[in-house]
């Protein structure tokens, strides 16, 4: 496939890529990327692509613009920003049961985020966002973020529970056990709020207050809970509702 762009007044061809997925956004959870391809999922009018990562993408104005890596300096400077920008991937998993009845992670979805550490509720925020879009679903959503000790990248990312518009539920159970069998030594708690209030009720303050015993009991850490509503978010950890 090229694309093409007018440049003083010549039309150009910027590039020529192969998609490894194309899909409709009316999946709003993605598909899994091909493993043995150095891919990067963006999003480009609609379609979600997996393009090699000779591809260099700029983000202007709120789209996106593409260019041709090419052979000359500027082109592999621009192939090392293109690298150093996309160098963190989250992996989602699920768990279904194995032919034992027992319960084992399975790989769902894949996604590049942007930032060196998850240590901060904004930066946890902004990837949480980028990935799976949590301030715009209508529907309250819990997820999990299994981390290792110094926060520097997570091990998965797991959903906990899809709700109603009001209500949804979080057990203690789910989540620790998940956050062992990834291999964790902490954990972050996401939820949303679709009416854009990011004010916990007296349930999600009960449900922190639970999980961070539990969790210390077992040897974990709850690094922080977060609310997401609308472009706004509530942090326990910042409020020091947390110990």
């Amino acid at each position: 496939m090229k694309f093409k762009r007018k440049v003083d007044g010549q039309e150009k061809k910027l590039l020529r890529f192969r998609p490894a997925y194309v899909f409709d956004t009316s999946q709003t959870e993605g598909v899994p990327l091909s493993s043995n391809l150095q891919a990067a999922g963006i999003r480009y009018r609609g379609l979600q692509l997996s393009v090699y990562r000779q591809m260099v993408i700029r983000k202007r104005d709120g789209g996106a613009s593409w260019s041709r890596s090419d052979d000359t300096e500027d082109g592999r400077r621009a192939d090392n920003r293109n690298r150093e920008e996309t160098n963190q991937m989250i992996t989602e998993y699920g768990l279904i049961l194995n032919d034992d009845r027992l319960p084992v992670m399975v790989k769902e979805t894949v996604y590049p985020y942007h930032a060196d550490q998850l240590n901060r509720a904004d930066v946890i925020v902004e990837m949480i966002n980028s990935c799976i879009h949590l301030k715009d679903k209508c529907e309250e959503y819990v997820y999990l973020l299994s981390l290792n000790t110094a926060l520097a990248s997570p091990f998965a990312l797991f959903q906990i529970s899809h709700g109603t518009c009001s209500s949804s539920l979080a057990n203690g159970r789910e989540i620790i056990q998940r956050v062992l069998m990834s291999g964790g030594a902490g954990l972050v708690l996401v939820h949303n709020h679709p009416s854009g209030n990011p004010e916990p009720s007296d349930t999600d303050k009960m449900t922190c207050d639970k999980l961070d015993e539990a969790c210390r009991i077992v040897g974990l850490e709850m690094h922080d809970f977060i609310i997401i509503g609308g472009d706004r978010y509530f942090s326990f950890r910042e409020e020091g509702l947390l110990h």
